[in-house]
């Protein structure tokens, strides 16, 4: 055994490597210039978030600056409620999903945002609600609250439904952030540990044993 350990022990710390390098966070931005999600579902199509084989992936939907700037961002109103938009997660990653609206007063009883899960990339009605929050109104951007924070949700297809709460009425924009965790073990990171603990002790053991007749 001792003839492997250093084999073993370079073995888990270049698969340590590689599943660092899988869980990267994204930099790339979506910004809905015209589309501001769908009211039903299933929702606006935002492809891949955080995902391994992608690492780029998707880590914006809508865009506050550009939407108070006047060229285009997502937001929600009376006709367009909810604001629904889709995603495809990999499961490669904890996943933190952040929401802020930036509506300079005008939805005057805040929103809710709920995480559902989807049977399928065309489900027209969520399998299970996963989180949901309430953000309140702000007389300008109200900052970033948690939807869902280091999650290690599975694999699969996901919405983001961002309501007008109450009997709301207006036209709040927000934006919708998604970042990953490397630092959160996941499965693979597990697998990894494992092999490198048993690379160590069968390189410290035989050191122990002559240690000990010494």
């Amino acid at each position: 055994m001792r003839r492997y350990g250093p084999a073993l022990l370079a073995l888990g710390l270049i698969l340590g490597g590689a599943e660092q390098a899988a869980a990267v966070t994204c930099t790339n931005i979506y910004a809905s210039a015209s589309s501001n999600g769908a009211k039903t579902l299933p929702g606006t199509d935002v492809g891949s978030a955080i995902s391994a084989s992608d690492p780029s992936g998707v880590c914006q939907i809508g865009n506050l600056a550009l939407y108070n700037g006047g060229s285009g961002g997502a937001f929600v109103n009376s006709s367009n409620n909810p604001s629904n938009y889709e995603f495809q997660f990999d499961g490669s990653s904890a996943l933190t999903i952040q929401e802020e609206i930036g509506n300079n007063g005008t939805a005057l009883n805040g929103i809710d945002v709920e995480l559902y899960s989807l049977a399928s990339q065309t489900s027209t009605s969520p399998s299970a609600t996963l989180a949901s929050i309430f953000i309140p109104y702000s007389s300008g951007p109200s900052g970033f609250y948690n939807l869902v924070s280091n999650d290690a949700l599975a694999a699969g297809w996901y919405t983001i439904s961002t309501y007008l709460a109450g009997n709301g009425i207006g036209d709040p924009n927000y934006q919708a952030n998604f970042t990953s965790d490397p630092s959160v073990p996941e499965p693979g990171s597990l697998s990894v540990l494992v092999v490198s603990l048993i690379a160590f002790a069968a390189l410290v053991r035989p050191r122990m044993a002559g240690s000990a007749t010494a």
